[in-house]
This record gives structure tokens, sequence and C-alpha cells, in this order.
């Protein structure tokens, strides 16, 4: 009887601690908001979307939570508000989420390296804006996601 009532508690306490861990918020460290590459310091706010689900993240001052009930997905959809601005970036892949982050705005003149995309700008346009997401990672290369606003 005894072993059967210490397997029962040791069954019960591994479940709950894998419980825990399953629905613990991973945190997305923020490096910082920049504006022509010089740090902006004030508040901000993010909204995951994920399936047409949209969620405030909890925000401190250097990095966000993703919400546990948020839905499973291969990408997220992250809006970053801050001040006047209000950045889009759509179909951030979700491995993304384990570096850190760097929001961005670029005016003109725009720096080149910004400017530079696969991606041919529409005809009759003219670039108005550059804003990015750069993804700063501990183990490979970081990467720069570029989203350009045109008139």
């Amino acid at each position: 009887m005894k072993t059967i009532v210490l397997i029962l508690l040791t069954i019960t306490c591994c479940l709950s601690v894998a419980q825990s861990v399953i629905s613990q918020e991973r945190a997305v460290k923020i490096v910082r908001f920049e504006l022509d590459g010089k740090p902006i310091d004030q508040p901000f706010k993010i909204s995951l979307t994920v399936r047409g689900k949209t969620v405030a993240a909890k925000v401190t001052k250097d990095s966000f939570s993703v919400p546990s009930d948020l839905p499973e997905s291969e990408t997220v959809d992250v809006r970053f508000e801050s001040g006047k601005y209000n950045l889009f970036f759509e179909s951030v892949p979700i491995a993304k989420f384990n570096t850190d982050w760097i929001f961005g705005v670029d005016t003109n003149p725009f720096e080149p390296a910004n400017v530079e995309s696969v991606e041919p700008d529409p005809p009759g346009k003219e670039l108005s804006g550059i804003y990015y997401l750069n993804f700063h990672s501990k183990d490979g290369p970081d990467t720069r996601m570029v989203v350009k606003e045109f008139n």
C-alpha cells in the first residue's frame, strides 16, 4: 500500500512540475529602441497576433513576456508601439523569440543597408520611411527584418 501511495505522489509531483514548466511565459529581451541609430528611452507596448488572436504582452523596462495562452504557430505578428511610433512586423519566426531584439526607425537619408532588399520598390512610389527589427543571437549571426513605407 505504501508503495502505491509513493508512486502516486511521485507521479503527481512530476506532472505538477511538468505543467508549470509548460505554462511558463518566455521573456524576450529588448536591447533598445533606436531612431537613426540613437537610443530612445521611452515606454513601449507590444502585442502579438497568431491566427487572428491578439494578446498584449506583459512588458518590463527591457523585455516582454510571450503569454502562455498564445496559440502555437511557426510565426507571430508583432506590433511595437512607443510614443508616435507604431511598428508592425508580419510573420516573425518563432525561433527569433530566442534572441535579443532591437527595434529601430530609420529616417531620410536612409542607411544603405536598410534600403537594399530582395523585393523591388513599387513603381511610381517614393520611399518615405523605414523601420526594422534586429535579432541579436548569442549562437549565430544577427539578422534583421526591414519594413519600408512608401508614399
